[in-house]
């Protein structure tokens, strides 16, 4: 957990949907909080050198560029939105049995909390509640 593996994440996610530094802080657009991202946020994400992260970016980055939000949380070191660490643990163990049974079938597994679409809010995208933003 760095943010610069979650840099590499990000930088990742942007390559497979052919997006830039621009167009991802206009894809992000306004955080609940009434935050925006320019291209100069989103290198210092790439890099790992944005001094700190928010469960809120972490979030919405994740939907825009279709990240898994658990992975994203994790590299980023923060918890996902509305999520207890024993929320955390279970949804994660559902997922793997998921994806073990799509593999068994021969069908690709998917979950809430990424889109298709750019900009569209995911499923898991919950208001931010005081004192759950950071890992503890």
């Amino acid at each position: 957990m760095s943010l610069e593996e979650f840099g590499r994440l990000v930088a990742a996610g942007m390559k497979a949907k052919g997006i830039g530094q621009g167009k991802l802080a206009v894809y992000i657009g306004v955080l609940p909080d009434g935050r925006t991202m320019d291209a100069t946020q989103i290198r210092h994400i790439i890099n790992g050198t944005r001094r700190s992260l928010d469960s809120q970016l972490v979030q919405r980055i994740a939907e825009v560029l279709d990240l898994d939000p658990l992975e994203a949380h994790r590299e980023a070191g923060t918890w996902p939105l509305g999520l207890s660490p024993d929320d955390v643990s279970e949804l994660a163990a559902a997922r793997g049995k998921a994806a073990q049974r799509a593999a068994q079938e021969g069908v690709a597994a998917s979950f809430p909390g990424s889109s298709s679409e750019l900009g569209k809010p995911s499923e898991l995208y919950l208001p931010l509640s005081a004192g759950r933003d950071r890992a503890a």
